[in-house]
């Protein structure tokens, strides 16, 4: 089973940051309302936690497994990349 810990909602997106109840894989999905479809964030980063917030192209949240932001931009409403920040 796996539980959302994260979302934000992007112009008919929707980014979930899913964690398996084992507690060691992390997913992030990004839903389309309109077409009804998933899409598979691709990265080697952790999901992240709560309500994220977006900004212009990219959505912003906590890192599940650091003290750091995860940046995950999504140029042409697909993820393009995905950075973690360092928190001050």
């Amino acid at each position: 089973y796996m539980f959302i810990c994260g979302y934000a909602v992007y112009h008919g997106w929707i980014l979930f940051s899913l964690r398996h109840m084992n507690g060691v894989q992390l997913q992030i999905y990004v839903f389309h309302i309109k077409t009804q479809e998933w899409h598979r964030v691709t990265s080697d980063h952790t999901g992240f936690v709560g309500r994220a917030v977006v900004v212009d192209q990219t959505i912003y949240g906590f890192s599940l497994t650091c003290d750091k932001v995860l940046a995950i931009n999504l140029g042409s409403v697909m993820v393009k990349r995905v950075a973690i920040l360092p928190v001050d």
